[in-house]
């Protein structure tokens, strides 16, 4: 099969990184992938640093006429099967281009990443033929959104398998300058208020007295960094919470954590809470969203320590109880862990995630065959 991944986005996050990942994994099993991105931005520059087939790069989200006459030529000539529209942007740019490819025209995947309610429903019925959303919670905010449940599809959102790196740890912590002694909280994430940065600062000013040699960290970048900043030292903590800005090495990030923390007040799945999973650490979070679902929150099978969202108390008790928990040395938990990096990697699988894209496409034009 032949498929065109499309983003208009400018910066690299979670949908972006697990649509790359998608498309390796298609790749690996002889099928054709190529993109079509904003121009002189992150994701072109990870597409270019990754050999991609670049089929057209847009002016900004490509909304002028210009682009949309170069996509649809692009997609006339390269005559792809699927084209995967990986944000609401791409939706009617490249949704209504395909509409001129030559007969059998491709399907139109779009590619649902948040909770986030629905703009208008109207434009993913006319242009795309289904959306995929990455859990449960995803596609219950479509279909309230207003579309019917046969145009909304639900395929979990996945990771490759990851371990720990040897010697990540050390060297992450003698990046940081940490002493032995000192516990690290990780958050990794876009700086967007839905993504709760402001609640672990919060919650790190309740827990400075208690716990003068925590650090914590968060990783990423986006339109809050000025406010996070400016809180961090309004709060006193400028030795006690760092702002690291985007990384391209998360998971030693992630190896380094004594406890990973994901705050966020909105979550479509959770990418980096898979991989926290996988590598078996602790984690404090709120089950927010496709959150849940990662979590098993609610279950015997939950491993982390569940905060309420937008409480910052909340999210400072939980904390207490995992550094607590940490610190003693338990079996049980060294065993639940495990249990969950198991669950994590057997469920949550971008193999999976690819073969399950693959059945649906081969699903689709099997009933657009017979129609």
């Amino acid at each position: 099969m032949r498929f065109c991944l499309v983003s208009t986005q400018e910066h690299w996050g979670g949908g972006e990184s697990l649509l790359a990942s998608i498309g390796s994994q298609w790749i690996r099993a002889g099928h054709s992938v190529s993109c079509i991105v904003r121009h002189n931005c992150e994701v072109e520059r990870h597409a270019l640093e990754h050999g991609a087939t670049i089929l057209h790069a847009t002016q900004k989200r490509g909304s002028n006429v210009f682009d949309w006459w170069a996509i649809r030529r692009v997609l006339r000539e390269w005559s792809p099967d699927v084209v995967v529209l990986n944000d609401s942007h791409a939706v009617p740019l490249v949704g209504s281009a395909a509409l001129f490819c030559r007969q059998p025209r491709p399907l139109r995947l779009a590619f649902k990443h948040t909770v986030f309610r629905l703009n208008s429903a109207l434009k993913y019925r006319l242009l795309c033929d289904k959306m995929v959303c990455v859990s449960q919670a995803a596609w219950q905010v479509a279909c309230d959104g207003g579309l019917p449940v046969g145009h909304v599809e639900m395929i979990h959102g996945g990771c490759p398998p990851l371990a720990s790196e040897p010697g990540a740890r050390e060297e992450v912590r003698a990046e940081l300058q940490l002493a032995p002694t000192q516990r690290l909280l990780v958050c990794v994430g876009n700086l967007l208020e839905c993504k709760g940065h402001s609640d672990l600062i919060e919650a790190m000013a309740l827990l400075a007295p208690a716990y003068p040699e925590l650090v914590a960290v968060i990783a990423g970048q986006g339109d809050e960094q000025e406010r996070l900043g400016d809180l961090i030292a309004s709060r006193g903590l400028v030795r006690k919470v760092r702002l690291l800005g985007y990384r391209r090495d998360a998971q030693r990030l992630l190896d380094a954590a004594d406890v990973v923390v994901h705050p966020s007040h909105a979550e479509g799945l959770s990418l980096v809470l898979i991989q926290a999973q996988m590598l078996g650490k602790p984690i404090v979070a709120t089950a927010i969203g496709g959150a849940q679902e990662v979590l098993a929150a609610g279950t015997d099978e939950c491993s982390s320590w569940i905060a309420e969202p937008s409480n910052p108390a909340s999210l400072a008790a939980r904390c207490i109880e995992a550094l607590t928990a940490i610190a003693d040395s338990n079996p049980a938990l060294d065993r639940k862990l495990q249990a969950t990096a198991a669950r994590t990697r057997e469920q949550f699988s971008v193999a999976t995630t690819a073969q399950k894209w693959i059945d649906l496409v081969s699903h689709m034009q099997e009933k657009r065959k017979t129609n």
